[in-house]
């Protein structure tokens, strides 16, 4: 053999193989090329021939070279000082997992991190492992936010490259879910920070260059823009600033940006080294010049807020180069989500309609400056053609129960006419009674009134935005029919019909009354009165469902009465009862479950309810201020309330099921599981023509919402997602109605914080002037510091920061002088003594004269803590000694002694100190 290998053997089909390496015996020898010898192979290697294999499957020959995935593990830290922090006892690591489908092995490296304290490099060498049941991995083990078991080593599956993805989706036909997020364990920030060197034994700091190891051309100047808002006057809007930090001294500017109508200030501060938690300006010039904490880049983060001698400065967002200056760092910058404020929002109001045109021109041209032209249809020209001259007549007497006997006898026809809607009320003459005869209501078209419980707050008789144009099918023996005025709202009277001619017998025969049965016109009444009523109907019906799968027919017979006599307590006379026993025998038959004939399915009854709410002509409410981002419209959407929206204009329309979407599921669900797969939901969605008001994404977004995760083979549970549309909270649906679009003037009934909070719809992204609120008002009452570390002793801090104030005003030597001047003319019985009277006298003389200015919440606080008691004494050069001084400490030894003290009677003579 050649080379003297004696520990080589030949193979049946020439091939030389060594007996070794354990690899070969599975894997067979690869050839020796010449480029491996001059890797450092040596002795004589020659490329021996390799046998012919025979033909693959087509499967075998699919499978792919590697599969990438990325992955991390989490590690318990048993030794850590008593210093650490809470999280500092975790660490996730990440890793880069490699599977070859080809011998089933596996292999994972571990990337290096910079001042990480680990090594780093192969984890594992590509080796075969074997599953914790005993047998090899297969492609199938390795599923992105699964965890995966290598020797005794629990992993998780993060993500999977791009590669990886493609080939699971075309060769093994499976979608690898989402990636998900690792876990961060605190360590990035510290990384970063340690990863500068500091110098040490060494008196004088030599000047650190942030640059260094940078790039040439690396930008040295981090851009960040602020806003401040001064909380000492109300009204004042919010300023724009721009503040830069330079890196190569750790020097500060920040410049004001220009605004409209104020006048311009080029530099809030120079270039200039700041100093940490900076709340008043210095005494002199060289004060904290050369204090050891000085705010450098490590302290600049987006959302957080920087003390600028006083000013808090809130830091919204920063440029892109800032922010790719902090990612090389380990240091992520997100920009705050906020959004511009317009101005208060101030509710809109309608001018009374006063009959001319239609009612939909008025909601179309009273809301803006720019009309809206209204696109009529055909449909009532069509109508109008076919029913110009028919006309519905029937009998009606008033529904009162307190009226005369004389108006117990009186009688009225109430002339309908199909063609434009229109009606007038004729009394027929009584002999010798005294009453003229005549037109009782012009022609013209009338509302129904229903009330809103608003008569509470002297708003009897201004309208309702419950109150719908009447109809025919309002009409029938029995019914309550309140007139109401379109122009002024008010309440005309109310009448109850008693009877009808022939033909409108035959009319109603025919056509059904023109809006389906006599249930649905039940059903339509009874949700006006419950939703005038404010009842929460699903929540009471649910609440008395023990069992889960539906009500007794008896007990929900019982709760229906029950529901409506509570809607009839504010009724006012305008209602009557319409659940007789035969109309509950019909609900209960209509809602009955298939399986269960005894139980009733209440969740569809509070759909039709929900569907025949009244749904008054309000234009949607738009939020106050214009979103900055896809992302902040997108959290503004309210999917659910767009479907029902969408869903009651489809009622009666029987292609679309009537608007019910429930029933829809169910028809797609064969096996009654509660869900349906993606095949049914497009279907159903596409039934009810959600399309023209949801997006694809928002459907999709819609189907992850209401897939439980424990559930993703079971599919989508469309009972909780109907229970979400249809929600039945009557209650909050005439909250909303109420305060979106108050009528007629009508703005005293009417919270203009809630109309502000309404109209801001699902966006719960604060404005820009919310921050600043939030942030000026914790660190006037010192919740938090500038640097964000909270303060334990939060009175010592409030007033370390008021004495700063006064001494900043007060503590110059000449208006020092001004306020112990006062102090002692006020001091008649010459004790050397002062009141609070005679402290806050003089300090607001000084301050009308002009000398200076302060707070006047830092002075409240001053004369409550420093005067605790109305009898309560100070000496006055102590006082002023202890205050312009800034001794903390020697004001709260005063406080601690005024409380002792005690009333001295010589004081209380008059003439006597005052």
């Amino acid at each position: 053999m050649a080379g003297g290998n004696k520990t080589s053997s030949r193979s049946g089909l020439g091939q030389r193989e060594s007996i070794g390496n354990p690899l070969n015996l599975t894997l067979g020898r690869r050839p020796v090329s010449a480029a491996s010898t001059r890797r450092g192979f040596k002795g004589s290697a020659r490329v021996v021939p390799q046998p012919q294999q025979p033909e693959e499957d087509e499967a075998v020959t699919k499978q792919p070279n590697a599969l990438g995935f990325t992955a991390w593990f989490e590690e318990k830290i048993v030794e850590y000082s008593s210093k650490s922090r809470p999280y500092a006892i975790t660490r996730f690591r990440k890793c880069i997992m490699t599977y070859f489908p080809e011998d089933a092995s596996l292999g994972i490296e571990e990337p290096k991190i910079k001042n990480s304290g680990y090594m780093g490099g192969t984890y594992l060498k590509r080796s075969k492992c074997k599953h914790e049941s005993g047998r090899a991995f297969t492609p199938g083990d390795f599923v992105v936010g699964q965890d995966i078991n290598v020797y005794g080593q629990i992993f998780t599956i993060a993500d999977a490259d791009t590669t990886t993805r493609r080939n699971y989706r075309n060769i093994y036909g499976f979608q690898q879910p989402a990636a998900v997020d690792i876990p961060d364990d605190g360590f990035a920030e510290e990384r970063a920070r340690k990863g500068i060197p500091k110098p040490r034994h060494d008196p004088k700091p030599k000047r650190v260059d942030h640059l260094a190891g940078m790039p040439p051309g690396t930008h040295d100047v981090l851009r960040f823009f602020c806003a401040y808002q001064d909380d000492r006057t109300d009204g004042d809007e919010d300023r724009r600033y721009v503040l830069h930090f330079f890196l190569r001294d750790g020097t500060v500017e920040v410049k004001e940006c220009k605004t409209e109508g104020v006048q311009p200030f080029p530099n809030l501060l120079n270039r200039s080294k700041l100093p940490k938690d900076t709340f008043f300006n210095p005494d002199t010039p060289m004060y904290d010049a050369n204090q050891p904490k000085q705010v450098s880049w490590e302290d600049l983060r987006c959302g957080s807020t920087i003390m600028v001698w006083g000013r808090s400065l809130l830091l919204l967002s920063c440029d892109r180069t800032t922010e790719l200056f902090y990612q090389r760092k380990g240091i992520a910058q997100n920009p705050m989500q906020v959004e511009e404020d317009k101005g208060p929002a101030f509710p809109k109001t309608l001018p009374p309609y006063n009959g001319v045109g239609a009612e939909n021109d008025l909601y179309s041209m009273g809301l803006s400056l720019q009309p809206k032209i209204v696109k009529s249809t055909t449909d009532e020209f069509k109508r109008w053609q076919m029913a110009d001259n028919k006309v519905l007549r029937f009998e009606m007497e008033f529904a009162h129960n307190d009226v005369s006997d004389m108006d117990k006898q009186r009688r009225f026809v109430t002339n309908y006419n199909l063609g434009d809607d229109t009606i007038m009320v004729f009394e027929p003459p009584i002999r010798n009674s005294g009453l003229e005869a005549g037109v009782f209501l012009g022609r013209q078209r009338y509302k129904k009134y229903v009330p809103d419980q608003r008569e509470g707050k002297g708003l009897k008789n201004h309208g309702s935005v419950l109150s719908r144009w009447l109809r025919p099918a309002d009409f029938y023996d029995g019914a309550i029919v309140p007139f109401e005025h379109p122009s002024t709202g008010r309440l005309l009277q109310t009448f109850r019909v008693i009877g009808a001619d022939g033909f409108t017998r035959r009319i109603e025969a025919e056509k059904k009354q023109n809006a389906g049965g006599h249930l649905n016109v039940v059903i339509e009444q009874l949700a006006e009165r419950l939703c005038a009523a404010r009842v929460q109907v699903r929540e009471i019906l649910k609440a008395n469902d023990a069992s889960g799968r539906g009500l007794p027919s008896e007990e929900f017979k019982l709760i229906l009465k029950d529901l409506e006599h509570a809607s009839q307590k504010d009724s006012h006379g305008v209602s009557a009862n319409v659940l007789d026993e035969d109309v509950l025998e019909q609900i209960c038959w209509t809602y009955a479950d298939p399986d269960e004939k005894d139980l009733v399915r209440y969740n569809d009854f509070v759909d039709a309810l929900v569907l025949s709410a009244p749904m008054p002509k309000i234009p949607k409410l738009s939020a106050c201020g214009v979103a900055g981002s896809a992302a902040v419209a997108a959290a503004g959407k309210n999917l659910e309330k767009q479907l029902i929206e969408a869903l009651r204009m489809q009622v009666g329309n029987g292609d679309c099921n009537g608007g019910n979407m429930r029933q829809s599921f169910r028809r797609e669900d064969h096996q009654r599981r509660g869900c349906v797969d993606e095949e049914s939901w497009f279907r159903v969605l596409k039934k009810h023509k959600v399309h023209g008001a949801l997006t694809m994404d928002d459907t999709r977004q819609l189907q992850m919402k209401y897939t439980e995760v424990s559930r993703i083979t079971a599919g989508i549970e469309y009972e909780r997602l109907c229970d979400k549309i249809y929600e039945g909270d009557f209650g909050d649906y005439m909250k909303k109605l109420l305060m979106s679009l108050p009528e007629r003037g009508d703005l005293q009934a009417v919270d203009r914080d809630e109309y502000r909070a309404a109209i801001a719809g699902g966006n719960k992204i604060p404005t820009v002037k919310e921050c600043l609120k939030k942030t000026t008002h914790a660190v006037r009452l010192c919740e938090v510091t500038g640097s964000g570390v909270p303060i334990e002793n939060q009175l010592n801090e409030r007033l370390k920061l008021c004495l700063r104030s006064f001494a900043s005003a007060f503590g110059r030597n000449h208006r020092k002088k001004k306020l112990r001047r006062n102090l002692m003319a006020f001091d008649t019985a010459n004790a050397g003594s002062c009141t609070r009277e005679a402290f806050e006298k003089s300090v607001d003389a000084i301050i009308a004269a002009g000398w200076c200015d302060i707070d006047a919440r830092d002075l409240d606080l001053l004369y409550n803590y420093l005067f605790p008691r109305p009898w309560t004494r100070l000496d006055n050069n102590a006082l002023l000694d202890a205050l312009c001084s800034r001794d903390v400490k020697g004001v709260m030894r005063m406080h601690r002694n005024a409380e002792q003290q005690e009333e001295d009677p010589r004081f209380l003579f008059k003439g006597y100190g005052g």
